[in-house]
């Protein structure tokens, strides 16, 4: 935890729910202010209280002012309304900006399940993890975990941290020698572009238990979900953030959570979440054989559900919204038209796309695609962020083998990558034994695979295709993503629907974050030559 003097805790207090815990309340700022800090905060190792004091706090003071009238007021309809009468849609008008620090990597899944807030989390690819605050390394220590099993943890931990922070500079010295600085390239973004390459391969060593920060912003009624969410949770660190962040919010938005506390509403549903997912759990072991994961050579992706009609689907909710004919009747047409005519309909319906920001109308979400996918947790991490499509993970663990990038191999790393893998893996069955498999997680490293779904619709693929093969994505993601691609055309036979996901990148990006680091450097030049008001 920063420590901050007397000045600057008496600034902080107007701001801030607390000066001294790592979970907090945004207060009495603009919002426009609230979302700047928060993007801020995605891409700085400063914790957010210090990142206002040491850019944001000159110019707020005089702006930011208190709106007291009527809050006793407002607070008083919302009880009766909420309270008394159970309108939940009032918990919707209520936003909160909350922090979270020191969550593991874990846990910020637990924290972005919920599908209707925002959050914004600590970047691996911007932030290196080869630094010591406080003297020690960046990563949370399960409370589960006692004796023995805590001195292993805590060891293997250490070890996998001492391996990123070794192979770091010699790892940036390769990929200079392999990705010279182009010219007309500005030195910081050059710089900035290796680093984060450096940052994305090297990843993979981290432990699960690493920590990160999120910033989430949501309505009380979401808040009250996640609350739930985590109470119910298996893992003590959830509980713990759960019991922080509720004391928190109820010091700002105190009759939307409320009910959490109450045993015959929050505490029936933390015990229904509780024991349905245990007992489940149990009758799965007993009415399942146990099997084995061999570990995979790849990643890999499967299509393992979609409509053969899907094309004829999405012309029908064409022909249903533009040609004023019934649902039933718009279907019936759709299926008299020949392959080559409902292209045409779709085609004429998504339009010239000039960029991915250009997607059609709601017809695409007529048709759905369920892809299967096992993936380094690394990447799982940045898909898991799609949070409008159903998306379901397994537990992490190491029986899927691990990817291993071939920069590594290039170094001269390989046998110390491998060595690790191997050495957390063991450990891991150590924990489980002595713990769980949900604990034994922590240990496992993001370079090893995890197994997830996910289940969208068109409009909703088209999205998540184009924008994780742009040419910054990272290349894991961005190879998954162009499979899909490819799925959705020859497998699906849905050419129509994959002729309109038209702005799908290419497999090597190279330095992928060279043009948008320079697209940021140039922007900074402008705005520092812009004349003072």
């Amino acid at each position: 935890m920063d420590k901050f003097n007397a000045e600057e805790q008496a600034t902080l207090a107007r701001h801030f729910s607390n000066t001294d815990q790592p979970v907090f309340v945004l207060t009495d700022l603009p919002e426009m202010v609230k979302g700047a800090l928060f993007a801020r905060y995605s891409r700085s190792p400063k914790t957010l209280r210090r990142l206002f004091l040491d850019e944001f706090q000159d110019g707020i003071e005089a702006e930011a002012k208190a709106a007291t009238v009527g809050i006793g007021r407002a607070a008083d309809l919302y009880e009766r309304v909420f309270i008394e009468y159970g309108d939940d849609s009032v918990a919707q008008l209520a936003g909160v900006h909350v922090a979270v620090e020191g969550a593991s990597n874990i846990l910020t899944k637990v924290i972005e399940r919920g599908r209707l807030m925002s959050y914004l989390e600590q970047s691996t690819r911007y932030m290196p993890y080869n630094d010591r605050p406080d003297g020690r390394w960046r990563y949370h220590v399960p409370a589960e975990l006692t004796g023995e099993a805590r001195t292993s943890f805590v060891a293997s931990a250490d070890r996998a941290f001492e391996l990123y922070t070794k192979l770091f500079e010699p790892l940036q010295e390769y990929l200079r020698s392999q990705y010279p600085q182009p010219d007309g390239t500005s030195g910081a973004a050059y710089r900035m572009s290796i680093r984060a390459k450096a940052c994305d391969i090297l990843r993979g060593l981290l432990p699960a238990a690493t920590t990160s920060n999120v910033g989430i912003y949501g309505s009380a009624q979401g808040y009250e979900a996640l609350l739930l969410r985590l109470l119910s949770h298996e893992l003590a660190e959830a509980r713990e953030l759960g019991q922080a962040m509720l004391a928190e919010l109820k010091k700002v938005v105190p009759v939307f959570v409320e009910r959490v506390e109450r045993q015959d509403r929050g505490g029936v549903f933390i015990d229904y979440l509780r024991r349905s997912k245990d007992e489940a759990r149990q009758l799965l072991r007993s009415l399942t054989p146990a099997m084995d994961n061999d570990d995979l050579d790849s990643s890999r992706v499967d299509l393992t559900d979609f409509e053969v009609d899907g094309e004829t689907k999405v012309a029908a909710a064409i022909l249903f919204e533009l040609a004023g004919v019934s649902d039933d009747d718009a279907m019936a047409a759709a299926r008299k038209l020949s392959p080559a005519e409902r292209a045409e309909i779709i085609a004429a319906y998504t339009g010239p796309r000039s960029n991915r920001r250009h997607r059609p109308g709601r017809a695409f979400e007529r048709t759905s695609y369920r892809f299967e996918i096992t993936a380094d947790y690394g990447a799982f991490r940045d898909l898991q962020r799609h949070r409008l499509l159903t998306l379901e993970w397994q537990l992490l663990n190491p029986h899927l083998g691990f990817d291993l990038p071939p920069e590594i191999c290039a170094i001269g790393a390989e046998g110390e990558w491998s060595g690790l893998m191997r050495h957390c893996r063991a450990v891991y069955e150590e924990l489980r034994s002595a713990t769980s498999e949900t604990v034994a997680q922590y240990i496992v490293p993001m370079a090893y695979r995890i197994r997830f779904v996910m289940e969208m619709n068109a409009r909703e693929a088209m999205h998540v295709i184009e924008l994780r093969t742009t040419e910054q994505a990272h290349r894991n993601y961005r190879v998954i993503c162009m499979e899909m691609h490819r799925l959705i055309a020859e497998h699906a036979g849905h050419q129509a629907i994959a002729d309109a996901i038209k702005f799908v990148g290419e497999s090597d990006g190279g330095l992928e974050r060279l043009s948008a680091e320079q697209r940021i450097e140039d922007k900074r030049s402008a705005l520092a030559s812009r004349p003072a008001p």
